[in-house]
């Protein structure tokens, strides 16, 4: 299920979705961080900003530009990575995007 129909179904409204082909990067590309940064009109307070992945990598990456980071774990990905011993500043391990919304207080 895409991140534009779980948005639909639990009412979700994001500032900004980005992708590679608006970025013309990929993540981890320093530039996909900050062309998001410039997006939002918060490179001056990235801390503002959070970037939700179910990747380690891109969260680390995220966090390399100050962006706070949540992490979403998915059962098939970075199966790998213990992301328990990561430093998040949420780790959301059941739920995915209906419990983050649930937990930032925009589901009823």
């Amino acid at each position: 299920m895409s991140t534009i129909s779980v948005s639909r179904r639990t009412g979700v409204e994001w500032d900004l979705l980005l992708n590679s082909n608006i970025t013309g990067v990929f993540k981890p590309h320093p530039k996909a961080y900050q062309f998001a940064l410039t997006a939002l009109d918060a490179v001056k307070s990235p801390e503002q900003v959070a970037m939700v992945a179910a990747h380690a990598y891109d969260l680390e990456a995220a966090k390399t530009h100050g962006m706070k980071t949540i992490c979403i774990k998915r059962p098939t990905e970075d199966m790998d990575v213990d992301v328990s011993k990561q430093s998040f500043d949420l780790l959301i391990e059941e739920g995915g995007l209906g419990e983050l919304a649930r937990r930032l207080g925009c589901l009823l």
